[in-house]
């Protein structure tokens, strides 16, 4: 008969992919932006920036704790998750990438030329 899988590797798989959604999250409202900047002002980009970073970091923290939970024993005392700082990660990241973005604008439109009077 078909057997289910354990509950640790499902919450280790959901994990992994709250991560990769994460990493990917960020350019892509990058992507967003320098295509269409009009739909996308920078308020924007930063609000769903942490919005998703918090979002995303609680889950992957929920699905950690779900694993460590799986694997504990009596003797294993439960950590503290500490929910509230979860979007800094998501305004760092934001902020790393913001350089490479940069640079693709300025190779993009070409650097401002200044009038010689």
């Amino acid at each position: 008969m078909y057997e289910s899988p354990p509950p640790s590797i499902f919450n280790e798989v959901l994990a992994i992919t709250t991560f990769i959604v994460f990493l990917v999250s960020v350019p892509s409202l990058l992507l967003v932006r320098a295509l269409r900047p009009a739909r996308m002002p920078w308020w924007l980009v930063v609000i769903a920036a942490t919005a998703l970073s918090w979002i995303l970091r609680n889950l992957s923290l929920y699905f950690e704790k779900q694993i460590e939970r799986d694997s504990l024993t009596f003797a294993d005392p439960p950590t503290h998750l500490d929910l509230f700082w979860a979007w800094v990660p998501g305004a760092v990241y934001l902020a790393l990438w913001l350089i490479p973005y940069a640079a693709v604008c300025v190779i993009r439109h070409g650097r401002p030329r200044q009038s010689r009077t």
